[in-house]
């Protein structure tokens, strides 16, 4: 079972917080190891289940992640090979880490994927949307490694 599935809610990037919340606590009074003496292992392992799907999808680029893996889309350990326009732009961008390049390369980015992070079920997605969610992903993962190497911070809309 995914984690949508245990939170019985469709597969989104956009969780509406007081339904994952009030979801999220019915979940742990049913499922709470606390609450019968059989199958209090099974009972442990489903509330651990639920702690970390709510830990994901209060975090958007972990819930990111965790659609694209769920999808088959993204694989772990997976080499994906980033366009070298956007290789050269992130060099330039080592170079000069100045906000304005930063939030200009942050718009670039995510404008051919923005409409498909703001849609609240995923499953009319194309294979061609799937593809753009992969590499918004990879870039996002490659500029964050960077900006945290230079200054601890990173960055995800």
């Amino acid at each position: 079972m995914n984690y949508f599935e245990l939170y019985e809610i469709p597969i989104s990037f956009n969780i509406d917080a007081s339904i994952l919340r009030k979801k999220y606590y019915a979940l742990s009074r049913k499922y709470h190891p606390d609450t019968s003496t059989e199958n209090a292992t099974a009972l442990l392992a489903t509330s651990a289940t639920i702690n970390d799907a709510y830990s994901i999808f209060q975090d958007k680029q972990a819930t990111l992640a965790y659609i694209l893996k769920l999808k088959n889309i993204v694989e772990e350990g997976e080499k994906f090979q980033l366009p070298p326009t956007f290789l050269i732009e992130v060099m330039d961008l080592n170079e000069n880490l100045d906000e304005t390049i930063i939030a200009n390369l942050q718009q670039e980015i995510s404008e051919p994927v923005q409409h498909l992070l703001m849609a609240n079920d995923t499953e009319n997605f194309s294979t061609t949307d799937w593809q753009k969610l992969k590499l918004y992903y990879y870039q996002i993962k490659y500029i964050n490694r960077l900006i945290e190497r230079n200054n601890g911070t990173e960055w995800f809309d």
